[in-house]
């Protein structure tokens, strides 16, 4: 079996203090048990940060990656620093899965998602997904709860559906955790 390590970006704290959406524990139970790693970001206190700050301000090393965000804040009002809880970073043998909990307003996110990158529209078990064409890397983003979106390819987002809805073992189940 694959060990599943938890990595606390900066120090301990940065997952506790102010409540959020969900705790890091709901979150935890909505990821499979099969992920080799989880690294688990507390985007509130992450966002008061003066690396974050820097990061914002002088868009260095992710140039293009911040003016992505800002755009993607503008067309759909999410904000990073005010409605993002937590961001899970995991991978499956199939790549990378993110998983963000906070405030979404989810037909405002499928709106701009449908106009910029032409998604598919399916269905997975009553959840919505956005599957994005093979020149965006076969990735999509499941719309699992008020709370909680993911990203990934569709069989990742698809064990994501299942693990949140107990059908599934999450990471929550494993003895070291």
């Amino acid at each position: 079996p694959l060990t599943v390590l938890v990595f606390i970006l900066l120090f301990p704290e940065f997952i506790t203090g102010e409540v959020l959406a969900q705790s890091p524990q709901e979150i935890l139970k909505s990821i499979p048990s099969d992920v080799p790693f989880v690294f688990l970001i507390n985007m509130k206190r992450f966002a008061k940060n003066p690396l974050y700050a820097k990061i914002m301000r002088e868009k260095q090393p992710m140039g293009g990656m911040i003016d992505a965000i800002s755009s993607f804040s503008y067309s759909t009002g999410v904000d990073l620093s005010n409605d993002l809880s937590y961001l899970v970073l995991s991978s499956t043998k199939q790549g990378p899965v993110m998983v963000a909990s906070g405030q979404f307003d989810h037909e405002r996110i499928g709106r701009y998602l449908r106009c910029s990158m032409y998604p598919k529209e399916t269905k997975y078990k009553g959840i919505s997904m956005l599957m994005f064409p093979p020149q965006a890397g076969n990735m999509g983003v499941a719309m699992i709860s008020p709370q909680l979106i993911a990203v990934g390819r569709q069989d990742q987002l698809e064990s994501f559906v299942d693990t949140d809805a107990g059908r599934k073992k999450g990471v929550m189940s494993k003895s070291r955790m």
